[in-house]
């Protein structure tokens, strides 16, 4: 038996159409997840970085400071990120619509407040005479 040549054709088109909607989930997902691991770890180094720092400023004492750069992730939640007494802590939407929270506890108490912008930010932090360390972006100008 010979098949018909147009139709062998139409038979391998259906196959290819069948194996790249299949593809297109996968695809997707992988993608997504990706996309998640890039946040966690731009909000994890974020957060270890400022905590760092934090800890640095508050052993050498009053009058202290550095600057430290980080970069924030896209979809950083403003309403869960924040300094608050030992605590620096950044929230993040996942491309699930899920939250991570990324938190560091440090050995002085804190004040300021952190960016909730995409991208690199340059923030100063210091040891205050009052004993507690300041977090903040500079303000050139």
């Amino acid at each position: 038996m010979r098949t018909a040549r147009g139709q062998s054709a139409v038979e391998y088109a259906s196959i290819l159409v069948l194996l790249l909607i299949a593809l297109i989930p996968i695809v997707y997902i992988g993608l997504s997840t990706i996309e998640d691991s890039y946040r966690i770890s731009q909000a994890s180094v974020a957060v270890v970085s400022m905590s760092d720092a934090a800890d640095l400023v508050f052993a050498q004492g009053p009058g202290a400071s550095t600057l430290v750069d980080v970069y924030l992730p896209r979809s950083v939640n403003p309403a869960k990120t924040n300094v608050s007494g030992k605590e620096i802590r950044i929230n993040v939407f996942l491309t699930s619509g899920a939250e991570h929270d990324f938190f560091a506890i440090t050995r002085g108490n804190l004040t300021g407040s952190l960016p909730t912008s995409e991208g690199r930010h340059r923030l100063r932090i210091e040891m205050l005479a009052s004993g507690v360390v300041q977090i903040m972006e500079p303000s050139y100008g």
